[in-house]
């Protein structure tokens, strides 16, 4: 458990309240422009995303289907099942890729990019 209020930047850049006053505990839903940077450009989520476990252990696994690697992703960040047009745009992009790991990579980076992931709810 955290203390409260922490010192974490990704938690205060993402709304973490510091519970000083009652009109302070509703998070910020609305995206902003710091938000976005941070996503873009942050050694923590980058990392988490090239050395995460999920990542790590979707692109390495030679059993899966591509197809299933998918439905993975999307189970792991968007808690649901890809729809039709999600799962044809995600394996349109594996022939681009070098290999699979950068294509897992940049498919979790994608999905955690998205609103819907961000923004749940």
């Amino acid at each position: 458990e955290l203390p409260i209020p922490t010192n974490n930047y990704f938690l205060s850049v993402f709304g973490q309240s510091h519970r000083e006053y009652l009109t302070e505990l509703d998070p910020k839903l609305e995206p902003n422009l710091v938000q976005t940077l941070h996503l873009m450009n942050s050694s923590y989520v980058n990392g988490k995303i090239t050395n995460g476990a999920s990542a790590r252990e979707l692109s390495r696994s030679n059993e899966m289907q591509d197809g299933d690697v998918v439905r993975q992703a999307f189970r792991r960040t968007l808690c649901r099942e890809p729809n039709a047009v999600e799962m044809e745009a995600c394996l349109a992009t594996l022939p681009k890729s070098k290999n699979r790991d950068e294509w897992v990579r940049d498919m979790m980076w994608a999905l955690i990019a998205s609103r819907e992931f961000l923004f749940v709810s």
